[in-house]
Formats: C-alpha cells, structure tokens, sequence
C-alpha cells in the first residue's frame, strides 16, 4: 500500500544492510537447527549488550539488529515489531526502524496505525520534501482502507506542500 523507494544510504543505512546480508537464506532441515541456535546465540549475545546501553542512537542499533534476527531469521515478527518501535523511538531519525515498523504494519493491514504513524512523521518532518513524503504516504494508507476523501485531502496537502515556493510549513 505505502511502498517506499530506495532511498541513500548513509553509515546506518550501510550497518542495516550487514544485519541483512548476514541473515541466513533458506536452509535444508539438517542445516536449519544449528543455525537456529546459533541465531539464538547471536539474539542472547545482543540482548546481553543491549542491557548495557542508553536509550540512544546506539540502544536504536543494537534493538533494530534485534529486531531484524527476530523478523527474519526465526520468523517471530511480532516480537520483531516491538524492538523495531523502541528502536525508532529511541532514535526518530533512525529510518531503518521507520521503515521496518511500516513495512510489517503494512503486511498486517493494519491502516489505523499507519495512519497514526504517517501522521506523526507529518508534523515531525523537517522539510517540505519529507512533509510532502509523509502525506503522500498516508493518502496511500487512507486510499487502502478506503478512504477517499482523507486519501484526496493527503494528496492535494502533499502537492500543495511541494507547490509552495515559501519554507513554511504546508
């Protein structure tokens, strides 16, 4: 419903891309219990140094690559989605996180939510182009519920917002 595109990568996006890349493909049944524990492991090991961190950007990190062994490798998306909200709330601008809690809510339908969220992401953007991307966002999760009015009402304020030559605020 609210696919994103690519977007560049910075040293988080480029950290993100490491936790990805080192998450096992499909595995044979011999294959699948040891590397189970060893997934297992790795999540002991990065809860064990996640109870040593802040509430920051590092605790955002180390909660994001939680939350990505739990998604991906053992399949618990649930228990994925809620590190993937502490990450982003401990770190806003830690898109990774962002993107992640979209993308599992999107997969759940659950439009309410994301508009909650797309919502959020309005008033906390910074520029006009992310303000822009925020709405157009949310009139895609306004149009997949069936919304049309809200839907419209989030398309033309995403247009407007990028038709204005001034830096206020649209």
């Amino acid at each position: 419903a609210c696919s994103r595109g690519k977007r560049e990568r910075g040293p988080i996006g480029a950290y993100a891309a490491r936790v990805f890349d080192n998450l096992p493909g499909r595995r044979t049944m011999e294959e699948s219990q040891p590397q189970r524990a060893a997934l297992e492991a790795r999540l002991e090991a990065l809860r064990a140094e996640r109870s040593l961190e802040r509430l920051d950007a590092s605790s955002a990190v180390l909660d994001y690559e939680i939350g990505a062994l739990l998604e991906h490798g053992l399949a618990q998306p649930a228990e994925a989605l809620q590190h993937y909200l502490l990450a982003q709330q401990e770190s806003p601008a830690f898109r990774p996180a962002f993107d992640a809690v979209t993308r599992i809510l999107e997969e759940r339908r659950a439009f309410d939510r994301l508009a909650r969220l797309h919502a959020e992401e309005v008033s906390a953007a910074m520029s006009r182009g992310g303000r822009a991307s925020a709405r157009l966002a949310l009139g895609s999760v306004e149009a997949a519920r069936g919304a049309w009015d809200r839907a419209t009402e989030a398309f033309r304020a995403a247009l407007e917002t990028m038709g204005s030559r001034s830096g206020r605020q649209g």
